[in-house]
């Protein structure tokens, strides 16, 4: 109904006469075809301290832009909300913790004396799962401070988190990860190996992973990733190539397996404003490319010439 009527009067009672869920809020405020003054009463008149926290934790209010719009239209709510959380719901908010930062915030702030009691709690087998699993670096920050002492030996009892996954946080200090890798390569590498090679691959993509954590993972999975990249779309090739965060040796082996003659020229046409990166690859492929002119037929080499296939840059180190 709030789609598609105008009636301000149904409009009106249409809000006011539910209590709406949490994710019929969320949902509401993520619809697109609700009209932004619709959501703008929906935040006024159903948002309250009794659910705001559960509006923001919900994967619908994932954008930004609409919980920065529930934070400043019920602030005081908030501030309330988190005032009554009890330790329990403060440890539930750190083993699943969301993109619920704002929250995350306001019990660092408010409730500082009750969370440092749950962090406290943590069981140490757990403590790494929790650090890995909060997105909110300020929170991680405080988990490790708090846990020093500990987490040591939690490196040694842990049993049931992904050691890879453990090494590829970026919330894991480094000195974490040299002893896993010291010693508990062995159980990493069965981790490793456990891992989707679409995981692998994003790890290969991170900017926060080390390089040679991105070495560990490439090195062991070789022979997945090169039937992975084999099938590579057109714009697989270009997101992996182009990507500035890129493992070096994985750029590499994409040159070497997945640029052809059937896409080079389609690859340095759609990303000719990326020289740097085009000219490198013309390198790369020198003796496919002088193999393909040399195969051309005259009216072709023209084409090359006077034809945007090839953006003008290119043209003379192609032909040269």
């Amino acid at each position: 109904i709030l789609k598609v009527t105008k009636d301000k009067e149904v409009i009106s009672y249409v809000i006011d006469s539910h209590d709406y869920s949490t994710q019929v809020i969320a949902s509401i405020l993520f619809d697109l075809e609700v009209d932004s003054k619709i959501k703008k009463e929906i935040l006024k008149r159903q948002i309250n301290t009794d659910n705001i926290i559960g509006v923001l934790s919900s994967p619908l209010t994932a954008n930004k832009e609409i919980r920065k719009k529930i934070v400043e239209t019920k602030y005081p709510e908030l501030v309330l909300a988190v005032l009554k959380l009890n330790k329990q719901e403060i440890s539930s908010m750190i083993r699943y913790d969301s993109h619920n930062h704002e929250t995350i915030d306001l019990i660092i702030r408010n409730r500082r004396e009750t969370l440092e009691e749950a962090i406290k709690e943590i069981k140490i087998e757990n403590l790494f799962s929790s650090i890995i699993n909060c997105s909110h670096k300020p929170l991680a920050d405080l988990i490790i401070e708090i846990r020093k002492n500990d987490l040591g030996l939690a490196v040694e009892k842990i049993k049931y988190q992904n050691l890879a996954n453990i090494l590829a946080s970026i919330t894991i200090p480094q000195e974490y990860k040299e002893i896993i890798l010291k010693n508990r390569s062995e159980q990493l590498e069965k981790d490793i190996s456990k891992l989707h090679i679409s995981t692998i691959l994003s790890y290969l993509r991170c900017p926060d992973i080390e390089e040679s954590i991105k070495k560990l993972f490439f090195d062991l999975r070789f022979n997945d990733i090169v039937n992975e990249i084999t099938d590579f779309s057109f714009y697989q090739v270009l997101g992996y190539y182009f990507d500035e965060n890129c493992y070096g040796e994985l750029n590499k082996l994409i040159v070497k397996l997945c640029v052809s003659s059937t896409n080079i020229f389609r690859i340095l046409n759609s990303q000719y404003l990326k020289k740097e990166k085009c000219i490198h690859l013309i390198n790369e492929k020198n003796n496919l490319i002088a193999e393909m002119l040399n195969n051309m037929q005259l009216v072709d080499l023209m084409v090359i010439r006077t034809e945007p296939d090839i953006p003008m840059d290119f043209k003379e180190i192609i032909v040269e």
